[in-house]
């Protein structure tokens, strides 16, 4: 991560866990906190579910990140976060023709509204 943009994402990006981890207080993550996490850092939108073609450094440095937080999180959200960014977003993002990407795109741009 070069840049001073991507700098400056991965500093949002950590201040953005660091404030859902807050959520949790001091002990670990259940599985419903971990799914909510989750949920709400798709919605905060600080890593884009096409930022494995878009932005890889963040998609990695997101992964790398999420690694140091892996003891508050649980082992659970370390599998659901590769399930929704690699597999699910990964494989829509590498195998899917241009509609269903511009699909997943406008899915995200209304999380929080739930429209789509």
């Amino acid at each position: 991560m070069e840049s001073p943009e991507d700098q400056q994402w991965l500093t949002s990006f950590k201040d953005g866990l660091s404030d859902l981890l807050a959520l949790l207080g001091t002990g670990s993550a259940s599985p419903q906190d971990a799914a909510a996490l989750l949920r709400r850092l798709v919605q905060q939108r600080r890593l884009g579910l096409v930022d494995v073609r878009d932005h890889p450094e963040r998609f990695f440095a997101a992964h790398h990140a999420l690694s140091g937080f892996a003891t508050r999180l649980g082992p659970g959200f370390g599998i659901r976060f590769t399930v929704q960014f690699n597999l699910f977003a990964g494989t829509v993002v590498a195998l899917g023709g241009k509609g269903c990407v511009c699909l997943l795109a406008r899915f995200i741009m209304h999380a929080n509204d739930r429209t789509v």
